[in-house]
Protein backbone atom coordinates (compact mmCIF):
# COMPACT_ATOMS: atom_id res chain seq x y z
CA UNK A 1 0.00 0.00 0.00
CA UNK A 2 1.18 3.82 -0.79
CA UNK A 3 1.73 6.03 2.16
CA UNK A 4 -0.55 8.99 2.50
CA UNK A 5 0.36 12.40 1.38
CA UNK A 6 -0.01 13.45 4.70
CA UNK A 7 2.33 10.45 5.82
CA UNK A 8 4.68 11.55 3.64
CA UNK A 9 5.00 15.00 4.48
CA UNK A 10 5.36 13.77 8.04
CA UNK A 11 8.60 12.18 7.41
CA UNK A 12 9.70 15.45 5.57
CA UNK A 13 9.24 17.18 8.75
CA UNK A 14 11.40 14.77 10.02
CA UNK A 15 14.10 14.87 7.99
CA UNK A 16 13.93 18.49 7.75
CA UNK A 17 14.57 18.86 11.51
CA UNK A 18 17.63 16.50 10.88
CA UNK A 19 18.74 18.59 8.12
CA UNK A 20 18.58 21.50 9.93
CA UNK A 21 20.79 20.21 12.84
CA UNK A 22 23.37 19.32 10.20
CA UNK A 23 22.98 22.39 8.98
CA UNK A 24 23.73 24.06 11.71
CA UNK A 25 26.93 21.55 12.74
CA UNK A 26 28.44 22.62 9.26
CA UNK A 27 28.08 26.43 10.13
CA UNK A 28 29.94 25.27 12.99
CA UNK A 29 32.38 23.61 11.32
CA UNK A 30 32.98 26.87 9.15
CA UNK A 31 33.84 28.82 11.91
CA UNK A 32 36.13 27.06 13.71
CA UNK A 33 39.95 28.14 13.00
CA UNK A 34 41.52 25.70 15.76
CA UNK A 35 41.58 22.27 16.10
CA UNK A 36 40.01 22.56 19.55
CA UNK A 37 37.17 24.59 17.96
CA UNK A 38 36.87 21.36 15.66
CA UNK A 39 36.30 18.86 18.38
CA UNK A 40 34.16 21.13 19.95
CA UNK A 41 32.18 21.41 17.05
CA UNK A 42 31.95 17.71 16.55
CA UNK A 43 31.81 16.66 20.28
CA UNK A 44 30.71 19.63 22.32
CA UNK A 45 28.03 21.10 19.91
CA UNK A 46 24.13 19.58 19.92
CA UNK A 47 24.02 19.54 16.38
CA UNK A 48 25.56 16.93 14.63
CA UNK A 49 24.63 14.18 17.00
CA UNK A 50 21.14 15.52 16.67
CA UNK A 51 21.52 15.24 13.40
CA UNK A 52 22.73 11.74 13.30
CA UNK A 53 19.88 10.84 15.89
CA UNK A 54 17.27 12.33 13.81
CA UNK A 55 18.22 10.77 10.87
CA UNK A 56 17.32 7.29 12.60
CA UNK A 57 13.59 8.23 13.11
CA UNK A 58 13.73 9.37 9.14
CA UNK A 59 14.87 5.60 8.21
CA UNK A 60 12.55 4.16 10.40
CA UNK A 61 9.79 6.16 8.95
CA UNK A 62 11.14 5.10 5.78
CA UNK A 63 10.95 1.99 6.25
CA UNK A 64 7.58 1.55 7.99
CA UNK A 65 5.88 3.84 4.80
CA UNK A 66 7.57 0.74 3.22
CA UNK A 67 9.38 3.79 0.71
CA UNK A 68 12.37 2.75 -1.51
CA UNK A 69 15.04 4.13 -3.46
CA UNK A 70 18.10 2.83 -4.95
CA UNK A 71 20.55 5.29 -3.57
CA UNK A 72 18.91 5.43 -0.59
CA UNK A 73 18.29 1.86 0.37
CA UNK A 74 22.35 1.58 -0.43
CA UNK A 75 22.59 3.66 2.64
CA UNK A 76 20.74 1.25 4.88
CA UNK A 77 23.16 -1.03 5.53
CA UNK A 78 23.25 -2.57 9.51
CA UNK A 79 26.69 -0.91 10.09
CA UNK A 80 25.17 2.61 8.94
CA UNK A 81 22.06 1.86 10.83
CA UNK A 82 23.63 0.24 13.72
CA UNK A 83 25.41 3.82 14.20
CA UNK A 84 22.32 6.14 14.06
CA UNK A 85 20.89 3.83 16.08
CA UNK A 86 23.52 4.28 18.76
CA UNK A 87 23.75 7.73 18.20
CA UNK A 88 19.66 8.37 18.63
CA UNK A 89 20.41 5.97 22.09
CA UNK A 90 22.74 8.45 23.47
CA UNK A 91 21.19 11.36 22.62
CA UNK A 92 17.52 10.61 23.63
CA UNK A 93 18.48 8.44 27.15
CA UNK A 94 20.18 9.66 29.88
CA UNK A 95 23.90 9.13 30.53
CA UNK A 96 25.56 9.33 34.05
CA UNK A 97 28.72 9.53 32.59
CA UNK A 98 29.88 11.30 29.40
CA UNK A 99 30.47 8.75 26.89
CA UNK A 100 32.85 8.73 24.17
CA UNK A 101 30.85 8.83 20.50
CA UNK A 102 29.55 5.95 18.94
CA UNK A 103 32.54 3.54 17.56
CA UNK A 104 32.66 0.01 15.26
CA UNK A 105 35.08 -2.39 15.30
CA UNK A 106 35.71 -1.22 11.57
CA UNK A 107 36.95 2.82 12.62
CA UNK A 108 35.28 6.04 13.96
CA UNK A 109 31.74 7.36 12.92
CA UNK A 110 33.21 9.93 10.45
CA UNK A 111 35.22 7.32 8.69
CA UNK A 112 31.86 4.85 8.33
CA UNK A 113 29.17 7.54 7.41
CA UNK A 114 28.02 7.93 4.16
CA UNK A 115 29.57 10.44 1.89
CA UNK A 116 26.45 12.98 1.90
CA UNK A 117 26.90 13.22 5.42
CA UNK A 118 30.72 14.15 5.19
CA UNK A 119 30.86 16.37 3.12
CA UNK A 120 28.56 20.10 3.16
Amino acid sequence: MMPTRKEILALHRYFYWAGTMRVLFRAELEKATREEEVKNAHFLAPYLPYHLAGMYTVVNGWKRLGLSDPEVDALLDADHLKLLKAFRHGVYHFHPAPAAPPRTPAGSVASRAPPSARNG
